[in-house]
C-alpha cells in the first residue's frame, strides 16, 4: 500500500521535494513523467522569509517572484519597484472570521443573554480598524478605489448576502454597526451597569507582540468602557488551540476560515444538536431549526430565502461575534514567470495544476540557479 501511494503522489504532481532545509528553504525538482506532460521549469526554490522587511528586501533585490506589502507600503513599493506587476485582489468573499466563546458557561452567565453579545458586537469599531488597515484613505486619494465590506455570520454570496451597513436585514441590521451609547443602553437593559469582565486569549506574534489588528481590536473595545477586558497572553498556536478549537474556558478567542458554504459554518459553531460535531455556547431551537430548513430545502430560490432568515436570526441572537471587515488587497509579482495565470503557489511550493505549464523569461536575473 505505501508504494501504491509513493507512485500516486509521483503521477499526480508535476515536481517533488528535493531538498528541505527547516527555517530555510524548500527546493523541488520536475518530475519528467508527470501526465499532465514533462514541466518546463527543472527546479524551484522557495526560501522560508518570515521576517516582513526581509521579504520585502528580498522582493525589491530581484530574489524572490512574488510580494504581498501592507496595504500601508503598496504606494512605496510600487515606486520601489516600478517594473513589478500589481495584482488587485478582491475581498475574500468567502472568509469567516469570528470570535468564539467558550464552551465552559458559568452559572448565571452574563453572556447568556443575547443582548450582551450584541452590545459585545457594538463595542468595537471594526469599520473604522478596517479602513485605517487597508489604507482606504491614501488608496482612494490616489485614485485607486479600495471595497471594503462588513463580516456577518454568513460568506459573501451575492445570492443572498445581506449588507448590515446598507440597511439589508431591516432592523437588526444595526447590531452589526459600532455604536457605544447603543452598546451601553443594551448593558443596561441588561442589568450591567458596570463593565463585565471579559477574558480574551490572543496568540502572540513574531518577536512576543500582538499582531496590529488585534491590539486594535483590544484598544477599541477597552475605549468603549462597556467590558473590563482582561488579555490573555497565549505564547504558541499549540496553546492557542485550547481556546480557540477546544474552547475550555468562558472567554472568547478569535477564529478564522474559509469557506463558501453556509451550512459548513452553523454546523460547526452555531448548533450542538442537528448533528454529530456541531458545538455552541448558546443553543436556541429556532437556530436548529433553520439549519435543517435551509440544509433540506431543494430549490434554489427557496433555499436563498432561508438563509436571509438565517442571517436576520443570526444577527438577533448573536452566537459568534463577527470580526474584522474584509477589504481589497494589492500584491506584486516579477514578470519573469509565464503562465502565471494557472495559479500561484502555496508557501511551500507545492506543485499544482497547471504549475507544469509555467516557464521563465530570458531575462530572469539568476535563472540558471
Amino acid at each position: 500500500m505505501s508504494i501504491w501511494l509513493s507512485r500516486s503522489r509521483l503521477v499526480r504532481a508535476s515536481s517533488k521535494l528535493d531538498k528541505f532545509q527547516p527555517s530555510i528553504t524548500h527546493e523541488y525538482k520536475k518530475f519528467s513523467e508527470y501526465w499532465g506532460g514533462e514541466p518546463f521549469i527543472n527546479r524551484w526554490h522557495f526560501p522560508l522569509i518570515p521576517e516582513y522587511a526581509n521579504q520585502y528586501a528580498q522582493f525589491t533585490q530581484g530574489s524572490i517572484i512574488k510580494f504581498t506589502p501592507t496595504p500601508r507600503d503598496v504606494i512605496q513599493v510600487s515606486k520601489d519597484v516600478p517594473g513589478a506587476v500589481i495584482i488587485a485582489d478582491p475581498p475574500d468573499q468567502v472568509l469567516a472570521s469570528r470570535y468564539l466563546f467558550g464552551l465552559q458557561r458559568p452559572a448565571n452567565d452574563p453572556y447568556a443573554d443575547p443582548r450582551v453579545r450584541i452590545a459585545l458586537r457594538r463595542s468595537i469599531d471594526f469599520k473604522s480598524i478596517g479602513e485605517f488597515l487597508s489604507n482606504k484613505v491614501a488608496f482612494e486619494a490616489a485614485g485607486i478605489p479600495v471595497d471594503l465590506k462588513p463580516m456577518t455570520h454568513m460568506p459573501q454570496n451575492s445570492s443572498y448576502w445581506l449588507n448590515p451597513e446598507k440597511g439589508e436585514l431591516g432592523k437588526v441590521s444595526e447590531n452589526y454597526l459600532f455604536d457605544v451609547a447603543a452598546a451601553k443602553a443594551l448593558m443596561s437593559a441588561a442589568g450591567h451597569t458596570q463593565p463585565l469582565p471579559l477574558r480574551v486569549a490572543i496568540q502572540l506574534g513574531g518577536g512576543g507582540l500582538f499582531a496590529e489588528e488585534d491590539s486594535l481590536r483590544m484598544d477599541s473595545l477597552r475605549a468603549s468602557g462597556t467590558f473590563a477586558v482582561d488579555v490573555l497572553q497565549v505564547a504558541t498556536a499549540q496553546e492557542q488551540r485550547k481556546y480557540r478549537v477546544d474552547r475550555a474556558w468562558d472567554g472568547i478567542a478569535w477564529s478564522s476560515g474559509s469557506d463558501s458554504e453556509p451550512d459548513y459554518l452553523m454546523q460547526r459553531d452555531w448548533v450542538g444538536t442537528a448533528q454529530t460535531g456541531g458545538r455552541t455556547s448558546f443553543a436556541h431551537e429556532k437556530t436548529e431549526a433553520l439549519l435543517i430548513a435551509q440544509r433540506q430545502e431543494l430549490d434554489f430560490n427557496k433555499r436563498v430565502e432561508i438563509l436571509k432568515d438565517v442571517q436576520r436570526w443570526a444577527a438577533e441572537w448573536m452566537m459568534v461575534l463577527p470580526a474584522q471587515h474584509i477589504y481589497s488587497t494589492f500584491s506584486f509579482q516579477w514578470p519573469w514567470v509565464h503562465n502565471y495565470n494557472w495559479g500561484t503557489p502555496d508557501t511551500f511550493g507545492t506543485s499544482y495544476w497547471g504549475s507544469h505549464k509555467q516557464w521563465l523569461d530570458k531575462d530572469m536575473p539568476n535563472r540558471g540557479g
